[in-house]
């Protein structure tokens, strides 16, 4: 029933699909022709999920792991994903790409599907999403999960939570959006898978990540690509005022870009 109604969807949806998938191999093969994203070296976010990978042992780390000047972590949802397909395959940078090419790929398909083609390409262009999505990276498997749940919070109210609630394992904003959701949906059941995962999430990385990157590390709110799962609730409730200014706010993406986003590509990864 399910893979039927799957069919069908990307059957009726077929032209778009097709747009998304040349526009992403084009954007991602002109980022790989300039500076290929396969060496970790430029990359250290991705250089650590990878060592995470090879050492599943450390991703847990409680409120008691002491921090020191030497310490450094990430959440642990990135790694865990891509461990049983490394032991299938050892090439790390492999899988890290092919499953953020994916998942990107079926995130602006889901905002196409709650908004329109002007909103999924607004988000698409955004600096830091277009280039994040082309990395090694956690951003775009993240950004596919708080946009699921965003799809299903009318539909499936409970599966919304949970695929929400999941997110916080891959970033820990995502329990600023699972709040959100148990704001507009307020029942026992998804007030009790919220509090569930918050506590795994907080207590197993959570805080030991919070107090690494507060304490000797880069305070989160200095990422701007933080800003990027935040765009996706405010282009679904403002669409229509997005939809309008169109391409006010894509010439203001693109002069934005030149400076510090996806342009900047060209010349130096940044990973901010």
């Amino acid at each position: 029933m399910c893979n039927n109604f799957l069919i069908k969807e990307l059957k009726r949806n077929k032209k778009i699909l097709f747009k998304i998938l040349i526009i992403k191999i084009l954007v991602f093969s002109s980022f790989f022709i300039y500076r290929p994203p396969t060496n970790l070296h430029f990359l250290s976010d991705a250089e650590y999920y990878y060592w995470l990978t090879l050492h599943p042992n450390e991703l847990f780390r409680p409120p008691t792991t002491p921090v020191n000047k030497d310490s450094f972590f990430k959440p642990i949802g990135w790694s865990l994903f891509l461990l049983p397909f490394y032991t299938i395959y050892q090439n790390w940078i492999f899988w890290a790409l092919l499953f953020g090419f994916i998942f990107s790929f079926f995130t602006l398909f889901l905002i196409y599907k709650m908004t329109n083609e002007k909103i999924m390409w607004l988000f698409f262009f955004y600096p830091y999403y277009i280039y994040h999505s082309s990395f090694p990276l956690e951003v775009s498997l993240f950004c596919f999960l708080i946009t699921l749940s965003f799809y299903f919070i009318r539909k499936k109210e409970v599966l919304s939570n949970l695929i929400c609630n999941i997110s916080s394992f891959f970033r820990i904003e995502g329990i600023l959006f699972s709040f959100y959701l148990l704001t507009k949906n307020f029942k026992l059941k998804n007030l009790f898978i919220f509090l569930t995962f918050s506590f795994i999430a907080l207590y197993i990385y959570g805080i030991h990540y919070i107090l690494v990157n507060y304490t000797i590390g880069t305070p989160l709110i200095a990422y701007p690509r933080i800003i990027i799962p935040f765009l996706i609730p405010l282009f679904l409730q403002y669409k229509k005022f997005f939809t309008k200014h169109f391409w006010k706010i894509m010439t203001v993406w693109v002069i934005f870009g030149a400076f510090v986003g996806y342009l900047k590509v060209f010349y130096i990864w940044n990973v901010l």
